[in-house]
């Protein structure tokens, strides 16, 4: 049976979830096409903190070539603990409560820093220095983690955003980068 290359590129959802979908469903996509679909490029990207790209990169990191992280949670104990106090208590509601013993072993054993050493593709990892939701230092603390694995990391900071880029000029600036990171480590 022939094979077609495909890449996909999209948010973490769709570039991570569409992988596994193909992956798990090749034989029945075969059947029905005609041709077997050969996955050569993938890059996730998102901006939600429960589809971050660190955990497709630590859980599927054989079938990505490389991901781009917006604001993402690097280590689920050191968000809970760094958030700004006054979300703190509701996301801990959402996501479990760091400070009860059983809590946090399980949510260290799910955070993508207990992982970091599986990672072996490059990212591209984006923080505002104001964001309340998501303090600038997870992604400081997972390139840093990347970086010391020998592992390409780019890390963009913007000193005068939030959680995500909200003036032109940072959001032109982030797409050029995310651009050239693109264009550099999904298609070369």
């Amino acid at each position: 049976m022939r094979e077609v290359n495909v890449g996909i590129v999209g948010l973490g959802n769709v570039g991570s979830g569409t992988l596994a979908i193909l992956a798990g469903n090749a034989d029945q996509i075969a059947l029905k096409l005609g041709f077997r679909l050969k996955v050569t490029a993938v890059c996730c990207r998102t901006v939600a903190a429960r589809r971050i790209p660190e955990s497709s990169m630590t859980h599927c990191n054989d079938r990505l070539r490389c991901a781009v992280d917006v604001v993402g949670i690097s280590n689920w104990i050191t968000f809970l603990e760094h958030t700004e106090a006054y979300r703190r208590d509701l996301r801990r509601v959402e996501y479990g409560d760091e400070r009860d013993p059983e809590m946090h072993k399980f949510l260290e054993s799910i955070s993508p820093m207990a992982h970091v050493g599986n990672i072996s593709k490059p990212m591209f990892i984006v923080a505002g220095r104001n964001d309340p939701r998501v303090p600038y230092t997870e992604g400081q603390q997972m390139t840093a983690a990347i970086r010391a694995h020998g592992v390409p990391v780019w890390y963009l900071l913007a000193a005068d955003e939030g959680h995500g880029f909200a003036k032109k000029g940072n959001r032109d600036f982030q797409f050029a980068a995310t651009v050239m990171f693109i264009q550099k480590y999904l298609l070369e």
